[in-house]
């Protein structure tokens, strides 16, 4: 019987991962985050992993709008466009203008979205249960899958994620290297997000990769002290901060985005991280 190189293993677990969907692909991202658990050959792999979903038809996405709202698409934004932004497992996003000319980004959520997810989730917590009964990974499996299922189920509510944002804009609003895109609650619901569109290359841009090394220090700089004053002050951290996740705005400033994934530190957590850092600077 032929055992799969640890180079190869790592490309049949990614691609085993797209082949069962979006659930399974939101789950090798987060195991890509992890290495205290998974092979370095494996997180070379995880880490390409991205959402490869059809976009919903725009009739369906009219449909959501006017569920949510109450009203027209027409009606609810004086424009709206027809083709996403982007397109991934739970929704996608469109680009819109609000009646008073404000531009925004909508994030619409998959009707089929919370059916399939927690489908999925089952089928993980069995997958779990069947390996910690076998063999022993040196961790429990079936915890890193509640703790997968938590971050899922936070992820469907939008109007958490809307919070959140509110949120951190208050935390990190004298920051002036930083922007919080702007939350218009009206336009808010539990499976539709709209805020503040923000104009600029992604960090995994080639604009951003093409940068003179003075900018890109400014821009690595500034991230830097936002995320010290995230995990050292304030003990609320945005938990998703990967390079699509945060735009660059120019010279030393970024936007983030995405903020359905965070995570909360205790004051013994915060007063452990000043330890380190203090350590480190010594």
């Amino acid at each position: 019987k032929r055992v799969a190189l640890p180079s190869q293993r790592g490309r049949h677990l990614r691609q085993m991962l797209e082949e069962l969907g979006p659930t399974f692909v939101k789950f090798g991202q987060l195991l890509s985050t992890r290495p205290d658990i998974v092979p370095t050959d494996m997180l070379e792999e995880l880490v390409k992993l991205q959402d490869r979903v059809s976009a919903l038809p725009y009739s369906v996405v009219a449909e959501v709008v006017e569920r949510e709202l109450g009203m027209t698409v027409e009606r609810a934004f004086a424009a709206f466009e027809t083709e996403p932004l982007a397109s991934a497992s739970i929704g996608q996003v469109h680009g819109a203008v609000l009646p008073g000319g404000k531009r925004v980004v909508v994030k619409v959520q998959r009707p089929e979205a919370p059916r399939t997810v927690r489908r999925d989730i089952d089928l993980l917590f069995q997958l779990a249960e069947i390996v910690e009964h076998r063999v022993d990974p040196g961790f429990s499996p079936t915890a890193v899958v509640q703790e997968f299922s938590r971050s899922m189920s936070r992820e469907l509510d939008y109007a958490l994620e809307a919070r959140n944002a509110i949120r951190f804009a208050r935390n990190l609003g004298d920051l002036e290297n930083v922007l919080i895109p702007e939350i218009y609650d009206g336009y808010c619901t539990k499976r539709l997000l709209t805020m503040e569109r923000l104009d600029g290359p992604t960090l995994n841009s080639s604009v951003v990769a093409g940068l003179p090394l003075q900018e890109r220090t400014e821009l690595a700089e500034a991230i830097a002290e936002c995320w010290f004053k995230e995990v050292v002050v304030d003990g609320f951290v945005h938990a998703d901060p990967h390079p699509a996740n945060i735009v660059y705005l120019g010279p030393g400033r970024f936007g983030l985005l995405d903020f359905g994934m965070t995570g909360s530190l205790r004051s013994s957590d915060l007063e452990e991280g000043t330890r380190l850092f203090q350590s480190v600077m010594h």
